[in-house]
């Protein structure tokens, strides 16, 4: 902004005595003219006279011209240090600005290794705690199982043993049932065989018979 309104005050200038330069030639010309009107009802104006006048007008021209040459190039040369000082400041923001940057990136980088790194070491320590919470369910399963097996196998000796007992309680009673029966068919045999026998022999010897009286003589 400030450039900007030195440029514009610069150019102001340079117009004005631009338009000053112009002016102010033109004016001693119309004054010349109107005194050399003015004097030509009474008298010509000599050569020498009008010589030095337009001696002294191309002076004031060329001072004037040397003046605002002055200006501009004392303006120009300011111009271009401010120019030159501007372009440094900015060169030098520039290279803070990147120096910044730089330092920043390089701790943003820093930070991301870190966290990365606290990261894995974090993911790390969980999947051996996960391994040994696995390792520890995987053990504490096969003693269950192993507990429950000795468990089944106790009791698949215990049902067996029970199943033993019966099957010797049922057999014995069987047995006794069977010896009795068999007893009791044997006596009932034997019985029946007695009165086979008897009959038997009551058909094979006849009944003794009755003994008779003796005979007589007269008889």
């Amino acid at each position: 902004m400030n450039e900007e309104q030195n440029m514009q005050k610069l150019s102001i200038g340079i117009l004005m005595l631009t338009v000053m330069v112009i002016v102010a030639p033109t004016t001693s010309l119309v004054q010349a003219e109107q005194s050399q009107n003015s004097t030509e009802s009474n008298t010509a104006m000599t050569n020498s006279t009008m010589s030095e006048k337009v001696g002294q007008i191309d002076v004031k021209m060329s001072e004037q011209e040397a003046k605002m040459k002055a200006k501009m190039a004392e303006k120009e040369a300011k111009m271009t240090d401010k120019e030159k000082a501007l372009k440094a400041k900015m060169a030098e923001r520039e290279m803070n600005l990147k120096a910044k940057m730089t330092e920043k990136e390089e701790k943003m980088k820093a930070k991301m290794a870190e966290k990365e790194k606290n990261m894995k070491a974090k993911m790390a320590e969980k999947e051996e705690q996960m391994k040994s919470k696995m390792t520890d369910k995987a053990e504490q399963n096969k003693a269950k199982m192993a507990e429950k097996a000795e468990e089944t196998k106790a009791k698949m000796y215990e049902k067996d043993a029970k199943l033993k007992a019966k099957m010797a309680a049922k057999e014995a009673k069987m047995k006794g049932t069977m010896a009795e029966k068999e007893a009791k068919m044997y006596e009932k045999m034997t019985e029946k065989e007695e009165k086979i026998k008897e009959k038997q022999s009551e058909k094979e010897i006849p009944p003794p018979s009755e003994p008779q009286p003796p005979k007589t003589s007269g008889s």
